[in-house]
């Protein structure tokens, strides 16, 4: 039997998070009472009520009857089922937001997981590339290990660094596409319009641009 006053039975959640423990005094029950202390066969039964309080919380109560004849489930209320799962869980933690133009260009479903991760993190920007090491240490050699006479950041590795575009560029060729010189958004802006759908061809450059980025960084 559910706690009275600690289990999240009550429609605001359980009742002593919100108001104070003088309403356990105030109800004259024990504070390890059961739910099954305010029901009387088939209704919600409480003292009356002595605080302004405990007025609220009766007035609050669920809409449904209590039923003493059957037994007392337990239910995860993020699932529709009411049966947990990690990802009714992981849901409910998440704020919903629209996906983003670029999702099934870095997360479809032939990805390389840890290619895909690697992307994704460009994408975002996050990678540790010396233009955003040199913010916290200004001690740190900025210039593009792959070509010694640039800053290295996410739109020069990718794929303005003369030794990085000639990998992309290879690739694109096996592929039958030729490489469009455009900075590294204007590029992702324009694979995910163009690079739709699952055909062989589209699945196998969103593959190779994985790889590029995977093993160029």
């Amino acid at each position: 039997m559910p706690s009275l006053w600690f289990d999240n039975w009550h429609p605001n959640g359980h009742l002593l998070s919100k108001w104070s423990s003088r309403v356990v005094y105030d109800s004259s029950l024990p504070l390890n009472a059961t739910v099954n202390a305010i029901v009387l066969v088939d209704s919600w039964n409480w003292s009356s009520a002595m605080s302004i309080d405990l007025v609220e919380i009766r007035s609050r109560m669920p809409s449904y009857n209590p039923n003493s004849n059957i037994e007392d489930s337990i239910r995860w209320h993020p699932s529709l089922n009411g049966i947990y799962s990690a990802s009714s869980t992981l849901a409910s933690l998440k704020a919903p937001h629209p996906l983003v133009p670029w999702f099934k260009l870095v997360w479809f479903r032939q990805n390389i997981t840890r290619m895909s991760f690697i992307l994704w993190m460009v994408v975002r920007g996050r990678l540790p590339t010396k233009d955003r090491i040199h913010k916290y240490d200004p001690r740190a050699v900025t210039t593009c290990v792959l070509y010694d006479s640039h800053l290295e950041s996410h739109a020069h590795l990718f794929f303005e660094c003369l030794f990085s575009r000639a990998i992309w560029t290879q690739l694109l060729n096996y592929n039958g596409t030729h490489w469009i010189s455009l900075s590294w958004n204007d590029f992702t802006a324009w694979a995910s319009t163009h690079w739709r759908g699952n055909t062989h061809v589209i699945v196998a450059k969103k593959l190779c641009l994985g790889a590029a980025v995977y093993h160029i960084w």
